[in-house]
Parts: structure tokens; C-alpha cells; sequence
């Protein structure tokens, strides 16, 4: 949980884009937002 909070904190702090579709604004979570990591998953 605290890690998630941890996360979240240096998702707003360090704005990033997602590595697959370029989206910025958005949560990611190893350099992912939700809908590439899902495609990533399914790939797997």
C-alpha cells in the first residue's frame, strides 16, 4: 500500500509518458499506463 502511495506521489511530481502510446497525464506504473500494461499482459 505504501508503495502504491509512493507511486501515485511521483506520478505527479515527475510527469511522464507512457512507453507505449505516448499518453501523458496519466498513472503508470513501470513506465506503463493501464491500457498498455493490459496489452502487454495479454501478450505475455
Amino acid at each position: 500500500m505504501l508503495t502504491e502511495v509512493w507511486a501515485d506521489l511521483a506520478d505527479l511530481v515527475l510527469p511522464a509518458e507512457c512507453a507505449g502510446c505516448r499518453g501523458t497525464g496519466l498513472p503508470l506504473r513501470q513506465g506503463a499506463c493501464p491500457a498498455c500494461a493490459r496489452t502487454l499482459q495479454a501478450l505475455r
